[in-house]
């Protein structure tokens, strides 16, 4: 198995890590920031055609889930 290192666990390293593991690749992201995020005020806004994206990761459930209107 092919396996693929991403440094940063943001929005452009969880995207590119969900599309590497979904393509057969044994992925591991490294993010310096030791908590989820959440304490530092970061969101990520979406328009209705911008799930797309997470529906081609098959992670649009989740994203939907997880989120607010």
């Amino acid at each position: 198995m092919r396996r693929v290192l991403i440094v940063g666990g943001g929005i452009a390293g969880s995207a590119a890590a969900l599309a590497m593991d979904k393509a057969g690749f044994e992925v591991a992201v490294y993010e310096a920031h030791p908590d989820s995020g959440a304490d530092i005020g970061a969101f990520l806004t979406l328009a209705s055609n911008g799930m797309f994206a997470p529906a081609q990761l098959a992670v649009a459930r989740t994203v939907a889930d997880i989120s607010f209107p």
